[in-house]
């Protein structure tokens, strides 16, 4: 029976491989999903670096940026937890970077992609896909190039919403309706959690000077 047991489709197809590496060896496929989670991180950490580059903020800045990737120590349990985290992120700094070099097709495949890896990743789809847009607009782009560019998104994501609704008869994953279901006097109490819990606790937040890191870094994007 047909099911949504996944609100990451493409994080699924990523641990097939997993999956037929450990019917193979006899072995339970826990291992092969980390792994292939720390390759996902290595290539996020090869994005953030690109991303860098792109804005040419120079070597030091490019090693530091691929460097935190790896050593942020919620993102190295994401990278071994068996989830889509890093595949999320990786596309995200991927997008981000190619639209900063001009390349507004692998950007546009980033982007669509990246909607696959997590629903939220839709506000950053329509962020490269707007601005990459108007950049295609300001230098009088053809239009076959700038339609080209919005394809991925334009077949990946529908066709995941037409499953979801053949599937569950709602547009998108169950996780998000659960999610969405919540009491609204959850919202004040969860965001009590996030600034008084959750973000002390985080390295990067250093009792309040990774915000203006945070702010920093935000101007510069």
């Amino acid at each position: 029976q047909q099911e949504l047991g996944s609100s990451s489709p493409l994080w699924a197809v990523l641990l097939v491989p997993a999956s037929l590496v450990a019917r193979g060896l006899g072995i339970s496929v826990v291992l092969p999903a980390k792994l292939t989670g720390v390759l996902v991180a290595t290539a996020g950490s090869l994005a953030a670096a690109g991303l860098a580059r792109a804005l040419g903020l120079g070597l030091a800045v490019e090693l530091a940026a691929g460097l935190a990737i790896a050593v942020d120590p919620g993102l190295a349990f994401a990278q071994v937890s068996g989830m889509e985290v890093m595949l999320a992120a990786g596309l995200a700094l991927l997008a981000l970077g190619q639209l900063a070099l001009g390349r507004h097709k692998t950007a546009g495949l980033a982007a669509g992609l990246a909607v696959l890896a997590r629903p939220e990743m839709a506000l950053l789809a329509a962020l490269v896909l707007g601005f990459g847009e108007w950049q295609m607009h300001r230098r009088n782009a053809p239009l076959r190039e700038r339609l080209w560019v919005l394809a991925p998104t334009l077949v990946l994501v529908p066709a995941w919403m037409a499953f979801c609704l053949m599937v569950s008869g709602h547009p998108l994953p169950n996780t998000v309706y659960a999610k969405l279901a919540s009491r609204q006097e959850y919202l004040s109490h969860n965001l009590a959690v996030v600034v008084g819990q959750l973000l002390p606790q985080s390295p990067w937040f250093a009792r309040g000077a990774g915000v203006v890191l945070w702010a920093v870094g935000a101007m510069v994007l």
